[in-house]
């Protein structure tokens, strides 16, 4: 036994999967398993005890079913490998305006991997008893025991991760966050998630979860148009001065912002635990990425007077492995989702480039408009991807021009910057998008929570 666990241990590669799978097969032998965690050097050397610890207590709970004691525990999670989004800033609100409910305290705790920067900052700022390391014991503990889980990933690495056995019966309410706006259709995939509430951003978005011939299995009572909440963290960040194609004259620095979404044939497998996922590194995305290095270089071509402007790619995680391993142009800075500075990006930027990722929402919240540029060689519908056309039509409702090849980029940017800005028309679409979106999303979202999972109608705090 031993023996086999030495060589797992030593083996990096699949590590979390096969002791589970070892622990499972001797689950029975419990005495086995506290020696493992409690006396075991080697084991100790590879800080797995947590882990370890977890399997443990899961795995023997199941010998007796007991009925779980919920705490007044909210338990806020995003992407795990990467933490900074929306569950993140409801969680430093609830930290700063301390929250009852039906007369009792919340305690909110947030988990995110220790493997990231994001964990470190937030244990050291709020401290260890409201941080928890996902994967670890007191994660699975709270998972099993908070009142409410709340988080802007529907992942099964989330909401029925393989380490934890959680009966339906023992499933507390679960509010989805959300991580960006809702274009598509996701029916298919939404509708098998044991979701409570769902947060809406714009109003055609809420229409699409529950109007009558929705194909999604919401009602107006299980979907919230709150606004996302880190919408709160980016009104909150600082606002640069003016710059040249801000309708106004000054040597202010800004950013082209370019973000293609991803597409499922890039992709392999999901590695496992946290949910992250690489691509392959193969010829169809290797021509992917030489279109869009065009694309940059028709931008710099035409921003070439501007020496303060900058070209950002704001790298999909599920892109961001592939677009380090091809070594881009030094001038292209590679920035991912999930670094501290995304929300000055945003605010710094003069105009964003995509195909189809949602997070051009972002810049139209701050009406900013946005290039559609659609490579049908490039398919994102009908190949593969787990979403299909949906409410948005990008030709009638985006904040920007729709274009198809190279030319039509160039004769669009070339408009825009000799004009400084586009038509109001676009800013008229991203004006009405956001119009009946809530000033403070993190208090309007808060509001329903307890209006819908404790029956009462009013916020507050202590």
């Amino acid at each position: 036994m031993m023996r086999k666990l030495w060589i797992i241990f030593n083996d990096r590669r699949g590590f979390f999967r096969r002791v589970l799978e070892l622990l499972a097969r001797q689950a029975k032998n419990e005495s086995l398993l506290k020696f493992l965690i409690v006396r075991c050097p080697y084991i100790l050397k590879r800080s797995c005890v947590s882990f370890l610890a977890t399997i443990w207590v899961l795995l023997t709970s199941k010998q007796r079913r007991r009925r779980v004691v919920r705490k007044e525990t909210w338990l806020l999670i995003d992407r795990p490998a990467e933490g900074r989004d929306s569950a993140q800033v409801l969680f430093e609100y609830l930290s700063e305006n301390p929250l009852r409910c039906a007369g009792k305290r919340i305690t909110p705790k947030y988990s995110v991997s220790v493997f990231t920067l994001c964990y470190w900052e937030m244990f050291f700022k709020h401290g260890p008893q409201h941080i928890l390391a996902y994967g670890g014991l007191r994660w699975a503990i709270h998972l099993k025991t908070a009142s409410l889980l709340l988080s802007s990933q529907a992942d099964a690495d989330v909401v029925s991760p393989p380490l934890v056995s959680r009966p339906s019966p023992d499933l507390q309410p679960f509010v989805f966050l959300q991580h960006g706006v809702t274009r598509d259709d996701i029916s298919s995939w939404l509708n098998s998630k044991p979701i409570d509430l769902i947060v809406a951003s714009t109003q055609s978005e809420f229409d699409s979860f529950c109007i009558n011939t929705s194909s999604y299995e919401f009602g107006p009572d299980r979907v919230v148009l709150s606004g996302l909440p880190r919408f709160d963290r980016l009104r909150k960040t600082p606002k640069p001065q003016t710059g040249r194609f801000h309708r106004a004259k000054s040597a202010a620095p800004g950013t082209v912002l370019v973000f293609p979404t991803w597409r499922e044939y890039f992709m392999k497998p999901s590695s496992g635990l946290g949910g992250r996922r690489t691509n392959a590194i193969s010829d169809q995305f290797e021509a992917f990425v030489l279109d869009w290095l065009e694309i940059i270089g028709v931008a710099r071509s035409y921003f070439s007077a501007d020496r303060d402007l900058k070209v950002v790619w704001l790298a999909h995680p599920n892109l961001e492995y592939g677009l380090r391993k091809l070594r881009l142009p030094s001038h292209i800075s590679v920035v991912p989702y999930r670094s501290k500075k995304v929300d000055a990006l945003y605010q710094q930027a003069v105009l964003g480039v995509t195909d189809y990722s949602s997070t051009f929402f972002n810049l139209a919240f701050l009406r900013k408009p946005t290039i559609f540029y659609q490579n049908q060689d490039f398919p994102l519908f009908g190949s593969g991807h787990p979403s299909v056309p949906g409410y948005y039509n990008f030709e009638t409702m985006g904040p920007g021009p729709v274009v198809s090849d190279v030319r039509e980029f160039s004769e669009s940017l070339r408009q825009y910057v000799e004009e400084g800005h586009y038509s109001n028309l676009f800013l008229d679409r991203a004006v009405r998008e956001f119009s009946n979106t809530p000033q403070n999303s993190c208090e309007f979202l808060i509001d329903r929570i307890r209006n819908r999972f404790y029956g009462e109608e009013t916020f507050g705090t202590i």
